[in-house]
């Protein structure tokens, strides 16, 4: 689904539960989707306390643990999410079943309200209350684009297809990419990155998927975690540096983890790798993951 997500940072800042007053509750919290700023920890969820503005009825949507934004984040296909319709309370295990259910059952509505899927990943906007839902939907549906292959211009070809890291919107084919045919955009030894069709990711977990290339030397066949182990031990200097050029992140390109202003944007890095690993992807060396300080 398109989902713009961005860093958390903003949005779990100085967050409180609004009942006990539990400081600084960042992951797995609880938000009211009708009350302005009400947060709930676990366990005045758990013992259903409330204050005095909030009503039992009003829906709630559960804010992701941090294990489960990471895999989103590192993963082709993300686990479930139980998303809470702010005007029925109707569960959704999908992204893709909330966006039909509200568009179908809802499009009606003119009032305002928080976004149940803002909600979930922590956005800023979902702390504002000062946009029509119906407008707002449109933000998390997948892109229509449909990628050509740049050498030979087939469209929607089926199989894999080799996204470059280096030049902006370069794809190629199986076909033209096993030929080494090229275009005059692209320069041969630029490292591209093989993408799978979606449905071979379905039974994987981002930890087994060994597809990754490094953008730095090309080596490839790396799992998320052994690129950034490979990173920081071959290219921690290179990796560490602001990048001038148009580079994508490996992990983003396969992930297809898409910003709001264009496809072209999804993965392309304005940090150096070795930061944007950290804190977009929550990777450190070791196969550590990253505890996130926000």
């Amino acid at each position: 689904m398109h989902i713009k997500i961005n860093s958390i940072r903003k949005a779990a800042a100085e967050i409180n539960c609004s009942v006990c007053s539990k400081k600084d509750i960042k992951w797995n919290r609880f938000v009211c989707l009708l009350c302005f700023n009400y947060n709930l920890c676990l366990k005045c969820y758990v013992d259903k306390e409330s204050d005095m503005w909030h009503r039992p009825y009003h829906p709630i949507q559960r804010v992701l643990s941090e294990a489960d934004f990471f895999k989103f984040r590192n993963g082709v296909v993300g686990p479930d999410i139980c998303l809470n319709c702010p005007f029925c309370g109707r569960l959704s295990l999908s992204i893709a079943d909330y966006l039909q259910h509200c568009e179908q059952k809802h499009g009606h509505e003119n009032f305002t309200t928080r976004c149940s899927v803002c909600a979930a990943f922590g956005k800023p906007e979902a702390r504002s209350m000062q946009f029509l839902y119906e407008n707002h939907l449109v933000k998390h549906r997948e892109p229509s684009k449909v990628l050509n292959c740049s050498t030979c211009e087939k469209s929607a070809f089926p199989g894999n297809r080799y996204t470059c890291l280096l030049c902006p919107e370069y794809t190629q084919c199986e076909e033209c990419y096993q030929a080494k045919r090229q275009n005059f955009q692209h320069v041969s030894y630029h490292p591209m990155q093989e993408i799978l069709p979606k449905e071979k990711y379905a039974t994987r977990t981002s930890s087994t998927v060994n597809i990754f290339r490094c953008l730095f030397c090309g080596d490839g066949g790396f799992s998320a975690n052994g690129l950034t182990n490979h990173c920081h031990k071959l290219h921690e200097d290179t990796g560490k540096r602001s990048l001038l050029s148009t580079v994508y992140c490996p992990i983003c390109t396969v992930c297809q983890i898409i910003n709001n202003q264009s496809l072209q944007a999804y993965s392309l890095l304005k940090e150096p790798l070795l930061d944007h690993l950290k804190n977009f992807h929550g990777l450190l060396p070791g196969g550590i993951t990253f505890t996130s300080q926000i």
